[in-house]
């Protein structure tokens, strides 16, 4: 298992996107940034798609997360979006 860690800017990025979604919605939030962690954690050098060179893309049903994969170093999370349509 690898260690993840989320930068200062996916960190803001993330409350962001907690705070514009509906307050019944942030459990899903929670969940998906926990189940993220776990992916990555164990297999974020083959999840998502590559990027170019160390970085990757990953889509959950929720979110989107740019991370870096550096050998040696915990995967970086170096930015998220959401994922939802604004219309849906």
């Amino acid at each position: 298992m690898n260690d993840v860690e989320w930068i200062d800017a996916a960190l803001d990025q993330l409350a962001d996107i907690y705070v514009a979604t509906a307050a019944g919605d942030r459990e899903g939030i929670v969940s998906a940034v926990e189940e993220i962690d776990r992916v990555l954690g164990q297999n974020g050098q083959i999840e998502g798609e590559s990027r170019g060179g160390y970085h990757r893309i990953y889509f959950h049903d929720l979110l989107v997360v740019f991370f870096a994969i550096v050998p040696h170093a915990p995967i970086q999370v170096t930015g998220v979006r959401s994922n939802r349509r604004k219309n849906r």
